[in-house]
This record gives structure tokens, sequence and C-alpha cells, in this order.
């Protein structure tokens, strides 16, 4: 979407609500009663006579009289579709006008409207105004075979997907300030979707999810602590969240099996490592080598109990070992493992199991025979199914620190469509892949029955269309599986940038992360990042920053992230090698300091420090820290009495005073203070402390950042709510720093209340594209909960506070 026209439409949404016209109604009234259409453009039609054809609209069975039309209402669509609540609001919020008459009929109307929210299978919409564009007449679209007005609405998405809309309504703009909404999260249990009530009533009916090995104890409004329970006789007030709480069968739950849920479960996985180009080698010029040969035919040593030793030492808990598995298969029928190569695998899988980390096996480079196309979909089923019943069979005693993984990247390689998303054909195939894989796994009985299974989309590809076409097998005990080398010019292509960190690299992975966040993660179902890195180019401290950033980011939304290291310890094309398996020494410490130190303090964790220097050349030895676990990354805090010359001694102290309900505090100055990380000078460099807030702060939202004039600041995070008297904060620079104390979210002039001002400052904000606003203006402009930009988020949500203050 054009950021001009997003800005015009803004504009048009603020001069309307600061004062709205009387609606221009046909002197018969006849229009109240019309019928409103709804008509669905693909992106790139052609809104000539051409494009009619591509239209859908409401059928005669559906069509719904409203009984009146009329300025300050909301329209409800009630509609099915494949596609993205994400992408609709955003291809919907594109389209704030619909001219049916202005150039193209002599009688028309058109509605003005503007998108307000979707949830649960419905797009809210502020009808502002109907407007005759010719004459004060009842519209004729005799000529166009239409006899009523249509809404336009504009739909991003795949032809052969079209958005199905089942019901249209109409109610006063005052009853969608009332409408509340309820999600159900099943906490690894069956999927629950979403509903929908007014403010004040109640539940109909309280679902039952089910989950194998467990016994559903109700639904609670937190998700820690289980002691709310929420009963249907509660009024629903606010938009509510509620997670099901469960209590192992003991009489038919394994030792084995941890009593956790999935999402503890992928927390508690932390950060992880590939053992990457070992076990997944293969080549026909390796066909009947030894099981050593194949292992090291990349290049990597033979895997030792050391090697998993140190990744376990440096604060990992996962590792993922990539193996394939086709060249060591015999023939059809029966397609049997080589028990030499499922032995190694096994052995493998102990160096893991024996440090208390996670393992996870897949089937990796098998895309030869495991290709998604209709065409060897029958004889890939069947060597598939045989391949996991094996290695299903063989592993059942394994409790649930073992992780299968039913592929890798399945796609049509050697085609155009191989990493673009595929084909809708290929899509389905690959779930017909998983259905079959995740079926045998189960069907080998022990604790296969409970063990979790990743499956991926195509390609294990991010992409919208990819999870669109995902369809996960009726089980309760599943992980998504994505790969996520973003942004690809930095992370991947060895003639990309080499730098990282603006507001629009931010941008890219966070819409990432809230994309299957919002898909999987709030309902209940696991997501890793099976694999990620970025190459060497001799950018190392740049690498650190984009280090930190994606794991907090991920973390924050309870995603899993797994390094893939090939071993590849040079610069350029695939060297996303960071630990030394020759020397059990550490390419990058900094590296994986900065790794561990994201999810560190998405937890709220001290950071550790980085002693590995600034420079771009590599370093021995480990990073310091570690400790595996839950967080992937706990250690203790720097002490205060630390030589390092890269480290504070103290942090901040606060002065007496506030100027705009801002208090300063002065870098380096004061004591009883727990310093995170080292002051940067630097301010490419992302510094993250840790202050011990006092009790004036206490519970209060704390915003930070460098008071360094006329310079382009990028926040490497927004707010922080304090809690038992600490909150974790950033500076980038040494220098003053300040805590906003004051403005309400929205409130970005500082003036107690949410006008109009503070709307046009906001759109001002995302004209410039940067953050160039005072931190006051920019912590309350970051409605989104990041202050590193404004986005169309941020505008939208300002929005309906702005109206629900007017």
């Amino acid at each position: 979407m054009k950021k001009r026209k997003i800005l015009s439409m803004l504009l048009t949404w603020a001069v309307a609500l600061s004062c709205c016209l009387p609606a221009v109604q046909a002197s018969d009234d006849t229009v109240r009663e019309e019928t409103i259409g709804i008509s669905i453009w693909f992106e790139g039609e052609s809104t000539t006579n051409g494009g009619w054809q591509q239209a859908v609209s409401l059928s005669a069975g559906t069509d719904i009289h409203l009984e009146t039309i009329r300025p300050g209402s909301v329209i409800a669509v009630d509609y099915q579709s494949e596609a993205t609540p994400e992408l609709i609001l955003q291809s919907w919020s594109e389209e704030i006008q619909t001219d049916w008459g202005s150039g193209q009929l002599q009688n028309g109307y058109w509605l003005k409207v503007a998108p307000a929210k979707i949830e649960a299978g419905t797009a809210y919409f502020y009808y502002e105004d109907i407007i005759a564009s010719y004459q004060k007449s009842v519209p004729n679209y005799a000529s166009y075979g239409m006899d009523f007005p249509f809404l336009h609405i504009l739909y991003v998405g795949d032809r052969g997907k079209p958005l199905t809309v089942t019901k249209v309504s109409m109610f006063p703009e005052e009853s969608m300030k009332n409408l509340r909404f309820v999600t159900f999260n099943s906490n690894g249990g069956t999927p629950v979707a979403s509903v929908q009530v007014m403010k004040s009533e109640r539940l109909s009916v309280l679902p039952e999810p089910e989950r194998k090995g467990y016994l559903f104890q109700g639904w609670y409004t937190d998700n820690k602590t289980f002691q709310n329970l929420f009963s249907i006789d509660t009024a629903i007030e606010e938009d509510l969240i509620l997670y099901a709480k469960w209590e192992k069968d003991a009489e038919n739950f394994p030792d084995d099996i941890q009593d956790i849920t999935a999402l503890e479960l992928v927390m508690d996985m932390g950060l992880g490592w590939n053992l990457g180009n070992t076990l997944d080698t293969s080549g026909d010029w390796l066909q009947g080598s030894s099981v050593q040969s194949f292992e090291t035919g990349w290049g990597n040593p033979v895997t030792t109990a050391a090697m998993i030793k140190a990744v376990k030492d440096a604060g990992f808990n996962t590792v993922r070992i990539p193996v394939s598995w086709g060249q060591h298969m015999g023939p059809a029928p029966n397609y049997t493992i080589d028990p030499a190569w499922m032995s190694r695998v096994e052995e493998i899988v102990g160096y893991v199991l024996d440090q208390g980390m996670y393992a996870i096996i897949n089937a990796h480079n098998d895309n030869d025979w495991l290709y998604p196309s209709p065409e060897k979909e029958a004889d890939a089923v069947v060597q598939l199914e045989k391949l996991w019943t094996q290695v299903a069979e063989h592993f059942k005693d394994y409790g649930d620190h073992l992780i299968f993984e039913v592929m890798n990247e399945p796609r049509l390689a050697g085609t155009p469509y191989e990493w673009t998303g595929g084909t809708p054909e290929s899509r389905q195939v690959v779930n017909h892949f998983s259905d079959v894989a995740v079926q045998a796994i189960r069907a080998a009985g022990g604790n296969n029955e409970y063990r979790y299974i990743m499956v991926p989309p195509y390609c294990a590809s991010l992409s919208t269309e990819t999870l669109n076409d995902l369809v996960l097998p009726d089980d309760d005990r599943l992980i998504v599986s994505v790969h996520s080398y973003s942004p690809y010019s930095f992370a991947m292509d060895e003639n990309g940038t080499t730098k990282w960190g603006t507001a629009s690299d931010q941008r890219q992975l966070v819409a990432e992360f809230d994309r299957v966040y919002e898909r999987y993660v709030k309902r209940g179902i696991p997501v890793v990042i099976g694999e990620f890195g970025s190459i060497n180019k001799n950018n190392l401290d740049q690498r650190k920053i984009w280090a930190t950033y994606y794991t907090q980011e991920a973390r924050r939304r309870n995603i899993a992230c797994i390094w893939w290291d090939n071993g590849g310890l040079s610069s350029g094309h695939e060297s996303f090698g960071i630990f030394d398996r020759r020397k059990l020494q550490w390419q990058y410490p900094g590296l994986v300091t900065a790794l561990l130190n994201g999810i560190r303090l998405a937890d709220g964790i001290p950071v550790e420090p980085d002693d590995s220097g600034s420079s771009g050349n590599p370093s021995g030895g480990r990073p310091s820290g570690g400790g595996g676990g839950g967080g992937g990354g706990g250690g203790s805090s720097v002490s205060s009495d630390s030589t390092s010359t890269n480290q504070a001694t103290s942090v901040a102290e606060v002065t007496t005073g506030t100027t705009n309900n801002t208090e300063k505090i002065k870098q380096l100055a004061g004591t009883g203070y727990v310093t995170g990380l080292l002051v940067s000078k630097d301010l490419e460099k992302r510094t993250p402390v840790t202050i011990e807030v006092g009790d004036a702060y206490n519970g209060k939202t704390i915003y930070v950042s460098n008071y360094i004039s006329a310079l382009n600041i990028l926040l490497e995070t927004d707010a922080a709510i304090v809690k038992d008297g600490k909150a974790t904060v950033y500076c980038e620079k040494a220098g003053e720093f300040a805590v906003r104390t004051g403005n309400q979210l929205g409130d970005i002039n500082g003036d107690d209340k949410i006008t109009l001002q503070d709307l046009m400052l906001a759109l001002n904000m995302y004209k410039k594209g940067s953050v160039t606003a005072s931190m006051e203006g920019m912590a309350a402009a970051a409605l989104d909960g990041n202050s590193t930009d404004i986005t169309l988020r941020d505008l939208m949500v300002l929005m309906n506070l702005y109206r629900q203050s007017a």
C-alpha cells in the first residue's frame, strides 16, 4: 500500500471526524431500504467494465434489506475465507472511498466507510455517510445489472480462494463501542474459535476442548497461577482471553512426559542450535559409503559428546539434528532403514538428551523422493509412511525431550515455484504428507502418542499464501515449523546490505512474528523457527544488533528460534557457522551473547556483558553466561564491582524536578542500580541496561530515550511495565536519557486528552517515516507496543481511541 494513499485516506477520516456533515438522502427515502451489496475485487484488477466480471456480491438468499442507512452506524460483514484477517484489514483499509457514481453513473451514490476491526470472521466498518454524486434521487444501476448501491471492498488474495460473504448487518456505532471479543487459548488442547458478545452480556455456552492424557478443568482468566476460574454467569465487560486449565490423567499418563502445555514446552526449548551439514549430507557420489563418510561428507568433523556439551555450556537448550534418510533406505515396498544409520542417529540424540536438552530429528534433504507434486504424491506417501513408522517405533520409549519434525522444506525444487510459495496443488500435497507422517508416528504407540511433532507449511515459508494453505492434521500435540532468514538482503544475500536496524528492517521482522503469533500462538498452537541466521559479511556488530532484536521479539511472542549452523566459518555465501567444532570454540562469542541477551531481555532477566570486543574479526573461547533450561539463557547479572573496561559500574540516579512529565536520569551517576551491559559510544550499537526502579515508579509504564537532538534514533524497546520494583530499559549512547511517567497512550501532545491534534501529530510522524519526535510524544503514539516507528496499526488504534473519546 502506498504511503501517500494511506495519508490521504487518514486525513479524510480526520476531517470527517472533526466535522461530520449531514448525509444527503434521496428525496423519497427509498435508498434507506436498499440492500448494501459487497463487491470483492482482487489487487491489480481493473475497475473498468472488464473488471466487473470479477465482482462477487451477496446472493439473493443472503441479501439483507437494512432498516436504516444512516451515518454513525457500523456495517458488519460476516465472511468465510482462507485469507488472514491481517491481509483483509490492510486491503480493506486501503479502499476508504467507494465511488460508484463519479465518472461512471448518471445517477449514483457512494458509501463512505472506515475500517474498524476484524475479529472472529467478521469485519466491522464505520459507516460515515452516503452521498449523492450527481442527483438527489434513487440510484439507477439498471445499465450495469445492479439494483442497489455497492460497498466496494478491496480484497487481496488468491483467485482460487475467494472471500465468501455470508451476512451483512448494520447497527448503531454505539454498539460497536460495546462489542466485546472472547478468545479461547486451549493451551495445547483442540483449538476453539473466538466469539463476540455485546458489553455486559454473558456467553451462552462454554466450549470443552480435549487434550490427550489430560482432563479439562475449566477456563481461567490467568494463564500462570490459574486462580481466577471463569464462570458462564460472568458478564463480559472488556475483550477477554480465556485459558484452558488441564490436569494430568494420572492413570493414563507416561512418567517420562512432562506435565506442561505446548507453549511451555516451546519456551523451555530456549535458544536452539542446528547440527547442520552433518547427518543431512547427501549426494550420488556418497552412495554406498560408510556412515562416517556421510557424516563428514560436506566438510564437518564427526560429532562428539564434547561438541554437544559445549553447545549446552554456551546457553543453548535445543539441538536440531537434520537427518537425510533416502540414501539409507532399502527398496520398495519395505524401504528398510540401514540399522547402522539409525544407530548413529540415536547415538547423537543421546548426546543431546544426556545434557538435558531437547533434540529434534527430521527428514531433511529428502526432497528428491519427498517431492510435493501431484505426480509423485502417491509414491512419496508410501515411503514417508514407512520412514516415520520405523523411526517412531525405534524411539517409542524416549520421552518428550525428543521431538520429531516430519519434513524440512518440502518444495518444488528446480521449478520457478521453488522459493515463491509453490502452487495451490503443491501446498495441498505438503498437507497430505504431514497427515501421513503424523498418523504413522501416533500409530507406533508408546510415548509417540504424546510426542510433539513439528509440521511445516510449504518450504517452511512464513509467507501469507503458504500459511493460508497450511492445514494442520487433527492432532493436539503439534508445533508449526517455519524458517526465517529475514531480511534476506542482510541475513542471506552475500551481495546484500551489511547493515541492519532501520525502522523498515524492524517492521519486517515484527510483521513476520505477528503473522504466526496471531494465527497460531495466540490460540495455543506453538511455533518454532527451526532455522534462522545471518551470514558473515565482516559486519559482526550489525549481526549482534540484529540477533538481539530477533530473539527478543520472537521470545516476546513465545516463539522459539534455532540458529542454522552449517559449519561455514569463512565469510560470504552460506557462512552461517558460529561454532568451530574442531576447536570446540565459539567463532563469534559476542554474537552468541547477543542471541541469548535477546531472550533474557524478553524474560526480564539481567543481560550478560559482551566481552568479545566490537571488531568484525572472530575470536576464540565461548561466551560468558549460559544456563540452559527455561529461558535458554539464564546466568547471573553483572556485579557492580566488575573491572571490565566495557562495563559501567552503575547506571543511573533520578534527579529532582520534572519537565513535560519527564524525569531526567543522568548516566553513570549514583549507586544502588544494577547494570546489565556496557554503555556504548557507537550509535549503531544497542546497549541494554537494567535499572532497579524505586517505589516512585512502581506499577507505572516507563519509556526510555536519548536526549540527542537532530538525530534519528531507533529505540530498542519502548515500554516496560514496572513490576516488583524493577524494569528493563535501554539507552544507546552515554549521556542523558529520560523516564516518562505521564501521558496516556494516544495523548501525544500531553494535554491529558486525545484530540484531533494528537491524530494529526501521529500522521506527521507516520509521514516522516522516522523517529525524530520527542520521547514523550513518541511513546504516547506507539500504540502497538513498538516505538521504533509509527505504523498503520498505530494510526488505526489511535483513530478508535479518538472516536471513543469524542
